[in-house]
């Protein structure tokens, strides 16, 4: 019984390095410059923030509507006494 050699070649003419600018995404850097040298990859970069930030910002945002609300229902509850 023969036997096929097959080898499979990959090519990546892209390599997109996504970070947060935090410590742990900085240290993957060196591995997507690293794996566009060896590929002859153009190397794009793209900054993004977190969606936990954005959802943080949004309840806060919320309860200051909240609180604001509140005080305005308590001042005219207090002044139509």
């Amino acid at each position: 019984m023969k036997s096929i050699s097959v080898q499979t070649r990959i090519q990546l003419r892209n390599v997109l390095y996504c970070t947060d600018l935090s410590p742990s995404a900085s240290s993957a850097l060196p591995q997507a410059v690293a794996l566009a040298r060896h590929f002859g990859s153009t190397l794009h970069a793209l900054h993004v923030r977190l969606a936990l930030e954005m959802e943080n910002l949004l309840i806060q945002r919320a309860n200051d509507v909240f609180e604001q609300r509140e005080k305005k229902e308590q001042r005219q509850w207090l002044t139509s006494g």
